[in-house]
């Protein structure tokens, strides 16, 4: 299994590497020059940044290369409604070889906001919207807005790894029973 992740300010990175630990394996930065996985399983780790995922070109690459599962688990801040969930897996989607789409599954965790590494311009347009919250009243904050406002500063929950870890093993172990 090859765990790959794209991070800006680390909590792909830190889902990675917890995944990673779960099931015995290593996590790896997606620029990193690496084969496909013996196994043909690939899981990426993709932060999500302005409705585009953090280094899932360079995933679909080496994923195309594998012969099982490709599972994208984008990482984002922003409460995702329906919509916004339907409009990234369609981006997803998008970014993979028609061949690719029959072996992807797509996962979504919460992200969380790393304030103190924040650089320039995200720092500035946090800065807007975090104030853009505040002036707005609670009956018209949108689901973000209370997000952005209740911010944790802590860890990202670690919990919902078992369960992907669970659901992957079950896709792979399916996969590989099918004729």
């Amino acid at each position: 299994m090859l765990i790959l992740y794209g991070s800006k300010y680390g909590t792909s990175q830190r889902y990675a590497e917890e995944f990673a630990r779960l099931v015995g394996e290593s996590a790896h930065p997606v620029r990193e020059k690496l084969a496909p996985p013996q196994d043909g399983v690939t899981v990426f780790f993709g932060a999500v940044y302005v409705g585009k995922v953090h280094g899932l070109k360079r995933a679909v690459r080496l994923a195309a290369r594998g012969e099982c599962l490709f599972a994208v688990v984008t990482v984002g801040f922003a409460v995702a409604d329906e919509s916004y969930r339907k409009q990234l897996e369609a981006s997803v989607r998008a970014a993979c070889p028609e061949r690719l789409l029959p072996r992807l599954k797509q996962y979504r965790l919460r992200g969380r906001l790393n304030e103190p590494a924040l650089k320039g311009g995200d720092k500035f347009l946090l800065r807007l919207l975090h104030t853009a919250a505040e002036k707005t009243p609670a009956s018209e904050q949108t689901p973000e807005m209370r997000a952005l406002l209740a911010a944790p500063a802590d860890l990202p929950d670690l919990a919902p790894l078992k369960e992907l870890k669970e659901d992957i093993a079950r896709d792979i172990s399916s996969d590989r029973t099918r004729p």
